[in-house]
């Protein structure tokens, strides 16, 4: 919407992962509040280059100064589990990853140490498995904390 910057997130939103301008073919770039206030301190329109999101709002800077769609690509919250007949949104290949954490808080309440450390141990290498195999490995963003391996050496080395 021209002129407007602040957007209500979907309800069913979790965690971003990137904000595209289609029509200009780039990607915005995310900034913390900060940032954001720090380089947007008036309202100027334009096409939006950076954004952020506070509270349920995702605010873009500049302001749109037409209706080109954005396209948002966004992790969704899973659904509560209550009922018995509910399916959790997890691939079915991975269903073990709900028994290994369920295994390791039972034997945890029971004070089994020993078999909770397993179970949970197992857990973890499951869950790591995972996360490598839906990894989605063509995200060009920085892998490196700023600083962390610049090339000034500290400490006398």
């Amino acid at each position: 919407v021209p002129g407007t910057y602040k957007y209500p997130l979907p309800e069913d939103f979790l965690r971003v992962q990137d904000v595209v301008y289609e029509l200009l073919a780039t990607r915005l770039r995310p900034v913390d509040q900060q940032q954001f206030d720090l380089t947007a301190p008036a309202l100027v329109s334009g096409p939006p280059e950076i954004y952020t999101l506070y509270q349920n709002q995702l605010w873009l800077y500049p302001g749109p100064n037409s209706s080109d769609p954005l396209l948002m690509r966004y992790m969704k919250r899973p659904p509560t589990l209550v009922a018995d007949s509910d399916v959790p949104v997890l691939n079915q290949d991975y269903s073990q990853l709900l028994i290994d954490y369920a295994l390791a808080r039972a034997f945890a309440a029971e004070d089994d140490i020993e078999a909770a450390q397993f179970w949970q141990g197992r857990y973890e290498k499951d869950r790591d498995a995972y996360a490598s195999d839906v990894q989605y490995r063509i995200v060009d963003r920085p892998r490196q904390i700023s600083g962390t391996w610049g090339g000034s050496r500290t400490m006398g080395l």
